[in-house]
């Protein structure tokens, strides 16, 4: 019998969009998930009453850390906020490129030369989480770097910060001004 236990491979999905078609022209495995996806994922299996709250410390696109509800009940007037969308505020997914080539680290909290981040799209199917966004660059873009951040509230506050949940370095990429493309990042959980 196998290793029991929880794994994720990422993989990133590069599609160039010319003349009416969606083209792959780059396909790669992701090696490095941030802290902030290991502390969720933790948080995430400790044990909690339904009306019980987790606060994690996140460290967000800029370096600081925010304390974060995880689970709990949304509670404005008691300053308690779900780590999860409520009416009226959006906490998007994005995806980002960059153009650093820096090793990756389980320490990132952003891109090393973020060039550009687009809302994403997610759907979940099966065991697989799949987020893709399109990028229409103005100007040309040489792309070393992928990643996948979520916005979250503060746990006192609910001021919405971004979080890097997962960047990857790739094989050098140009993403040519005018040119639409799309990047998708795709997590399979066995």
């Amino acid at each position: 019998m196998g290793a029991k236990g929880l794994k994720a491979q990422a993989e990133v999905l590069i599609y160039e969009h010319r003349e009416g078609k969606k083209r792959l022209i780059h396909r790669q495995k992701l090696n490095t998930f941030t802290m902030n996806f290991i502390y969720m994922v933790e948080h995430m299996l400790d044990p909690m009453g339904a009306d019980a709250g987790a606060t994690i410390g996140l460290t967000d696109l800029t370096g600081t850390d925010h304390p974060v509800m995880f689970q709990g009940p949304h509670d404005p007037s008691a300053n308690s906020y779900l780590a999860t969308e409520t009416t009226g505020k959006s906490l998007p997914t994005k995806i980002r490129i960059g153009s650093s080539n820096v090793a990756e680290s389980r320490n990132d909290y952003k891109l090393g030369d973020e060039k550009m981040a687009e809302d994403a799209t997610v759907i979940t199917a099966n065991s697989t989480v799949k987020a893709s966004a399109s990028f229409t660059p103005s100007e040309d873009i040489t792309v070393r770097e992928v990643g996948l951040s979520k916005a979250y509230r503060h746990a006192e506050t609910g001021d919405v910060y971004e979080f890097l949940m997962l960047r990857g370095v790739i094989s050098e990429r140009t993403f040519s001004a005018g040119t639409t493309y799309t990047v998708e990042i795709r997590i399979n959980f066995t």
